[in-house]
């Protein structure tokens, strides 16, 4: 097996036990940009995302989602989100 497939391979289970729901997550390398999850796709392991700020939709991996957005949390800026966006449990 070649160096970078072991590497991607052990990335790929320290982030496996991630759960993508749909609903609002923050790049965890700018928390300022927001995706809302559309749709995720177990099987095809595919989600579909839209950015807030332009509304562009795109397909990521569920690996992707996984390693690069977090759910929001206590610490966003609530008054920059709209009310839809709370998802009050």
């Amino acid at each position: 097996m070649s160096k970078m497939r072991q590497k991607y391979l052990e990335e790929y289970e320290k982030y496996e036990h991630i759960k993508i729901y749909k609903k609002l997550y923050k790049l965890k390398s700018n928390k300022s940009i927001l995706y809302k999850v559309l749709d995720v796709d177990e099987a095809k392991e595919s989600v579909l995302i839209e950015s807030r700020s332009s509304g562009v939709k795109r397909q990521r991996t569920l690996h992707w989602c996984r390693k690069n957005l977090e759910p929001i949390g206590v610490t966003t800026n609530l008054y920059s989100l709209e009310l839809e966006d709370i998802d009050v449990q």
